[in-house]
């Protein structure tokens, strides 16, 4: 099995080969292959960076956060049993925030670079079903009814 994203420009993508363990990281112009990256079973590509030189993976144990041009871990964010699986998730357009959330109901944000959440939010379960940061640090958060918005910088 695999999975496969796009960058927000349409010039990369990340294709995940489960059984290989590896992301492939591959310039869409001229389908070369820029990074294949050797990655745990079950780390799936997650989003680029806005400047497209990192890629966030995540799996059933943590976040990681990849330099593209050599394959190196820059930033590991294990979850706790509370927090097992990451699903959505989102990098702000600056690529100073990345917010993910599960399906346990709980949502965090940290620093790119800090390994401390720097907001948490704990809702009713199967809330966070999708996520989104804007420009202006601004944090969205989507259930099936509403849209909840919170300012990260306050």
């Amino acid at each position: 099995g695999s999975s496969t994203i796009f960058s927000a420009d349409g010039q990369l993508s990340a294709v995940n080969d489960f059984n290989a363990q590896e992301i492939t990281i591959k310039r869409l112009s001229d389908d070369t292959t820029q990074h294949t990256i050797k990655v745990n079973q079950y780390d799936r590509p997650l989003a680029f960076t806005p400047d497209q030189t990192m890629l966030f993976t995540g799996s059933s144990d943590a976040w990681r956060l990849w330099r593209i041009n050599d394959g190196t871990v820059i930033q590991e964010v294990l979850a706790p049993d509370i927090f097992h699986e990451f699903n959505p998730l989102a990098v702000s357009p600056d690529g100073t925030f990345i917010a993910a959330g599960n399906y346990r109901d709980n949502v965090q944000v940290w620093r790119i670079g800090n390994d401390q959440p720097i907001f948490q939010y704990k809702a009713r379960l199967y809330f966070s079903q999708s996520l989104a940061l804007s420009p202006k640090h601004e944090l969205a958060i989507v259930d099936d009814d509403n849209v909840y918005l919170w300012d990260l910088t306050r």
